[in-house]
């Protein structure tokens, strides 16, 4: 699977999938009720990076990341079975600045390891964390700055 991100002048956001058949092929998928604040950043990981099972497969698995200009942040994920869906994470009491969004994926196994990071309007930079099971959720970190703000 091979997709490029882009968030459009009206606030959307836009994917261009590559299928080997029929070539490129763009597709709207659309905004969380607000308009997207900031580009989107994107991990990935399946079949082609770690060994992740966590659909029942071996198919690669996409998290796309965007702010919010309601300062929150969402994620769209693939999942192979249902397609894609949108989930509002917030924010950690501070809304977040368009600047661009940074991913992390580590880990080996069955489960990856994910940190988005994000600057706040605080000028702090903020982690949301998956931890993967048994407690499996994302949760908030503060990080601070590196002496002033960014």
């Amino acid at each position: 699977m091979e997709n490029v991100f882009l968030k459009g002048i009206d606030g959307n956001l836009y994917m261009d999938q590559y299928d080997p058949y029929s070539g490129w092929n763009w597709a709207n998928l659309g905004n969380p009720g607000v308009g997207l604040r900031s580009n989107p950043a994107v991990i990935n990981y399946g079949s082609n990076s770690l060994t992740f099972n966590y659909f029942g497969g071996a198919s690669t698995v996409e998290n796309v990341f965007v702010t919010g200009s309601d300062g929150n942040l969402y994620v769209d994920q693939f999942n192979p079975s249902s397609g894609w869906h949108r989930v509002n994470h917030g924010n950690p009491g501070v809304c977040f600045t368009n600047s661009a969004l940074a991913v992390v994926n580590y880990g080996s196994g069955t489960w990856p390891v994910e940190n988005v990071f994000v600057e706040g309007t605080d000028g702090n930079v903020y982690t949301d964390h998956y931890t993967p099971p048994p407690s499996i959720g994302w949760s908030w970190v503060r990080q601070g700055n590196p002496g002033g703000l960014i």
